[in-house]
């Protein structure tokens, strides 16, 4: 599931989706059962607390995920032309039909085998 940034449209997001966890690449993390927010800090203990209930050990419960990589964010330092970079963008890559193209949160190509 991915939906903009933002702890309360994620948590919108989680519960619409009925998610079990979520989080953002700035180490805001999401646990339905935890009252759907955590710091980083607490991250590890309830993890471990989540899985101490679980029948499961983290290998087991890890490798039903897909592998899936996590790259920084990279932000374009456009302030004055912002728009008309954005319009430009879209204008250049909706032409494009090997990919999809979303607006969602800043700008993200995706086929189907990765995204950037």
């Amino acid at each position: 599931m991915r939906s903009p940034s933002g702890h309360s449209i994620i948590k919108t997001a989680m519960r619409e989706k009925r998610a079990v966890f979520g989080g953002e690449l700035s180490c805001h993390f999401f646990f339905a059962d935890t009252y759907f927010g955590l710091m980083m800090a607490f991250m590890p203990f309830t993890l471990g607390a989540s899985i101490a209930k679980s029948q499961h050990n983290l290998t087991e419960l890890v490798s039903q995920f897909p592998q899936t990589f996590s790259t920084q964010k990279y932000a374009l330092c456009v302030v004055r032309r912002k728009t008309g970079v954005i319009e430009k963008l879209k204008e250049l890559l909706s032409a494009q039909d090997n990919y999809t193209l979303s607006f969602e949160d800043g700008v993200r190509l995706e086929d189907s085998q990765s995204w950037v």
